[in-house]
């Protein structure tokens, strides 16, 4: 699998890996280094080779009101496939179980949550759709 230049600095990339286990993806020139570690070195070179689609770009700076939010997007193409809260308190039960049913959809889980608000992503490639998806989370500005 070929290995993209570097987008800050043109240098050439190299995957290392890390505790026997993981594997990272860092510029050889201004060592930019990629945020996430993954369990093979076909995925970190993946991940490193994604740019930002025309989708994330669209949706760079988009916020709903008050409230933080997530995105279930096609990880090949960036579309949109649903969008939703997570709710708190005894009368948002209704549109939890609706949150779980998305989530199982697209083969997350509730764990999934926790994980994308501390990562910003996370991603499933099960599910009823059997598509690469990522969960994606937006902090209200």
């Amino acid at each position: 699998m070929k290995i993209k230049s570097c987008p800050l600095c043109a240098s050439p990339a190299k995957t290392q890996k890390f505790a026997l286990v993981f594997w990272l993806m860092r510029c050889t020139g201004c060592m930019l280094k990629l945020k996430d570690m993954h369990t093979s070195e076909e995925a970190v070179i993946k991940a490193w080779n994604t740019r930002m689609t025309d989708q994330d770009r669209r949706n760079r700076g988009k916020r709903w009101h008050s409230r933080d939010y997530f995105e279930v997007v096609n990880d090949n193409n960036g579309e949109v496939l649903a969008r939703f809260r997570e709710y708190e308190g005894d009368n948002d039960e209704r549109d939890n179980h609706n949150v779980v049913h998305i989530l199982t959809e697209y083969g997350f889980n509730w764990g999934h949550l926790e994980f994308a608000k501390r990562t910003g992503r996370d991603q499933s490639y099960s599910g009823r759709h059997s598509i690469p998806t990522a969960l994606r989370f937006y902090e209200e500005v």
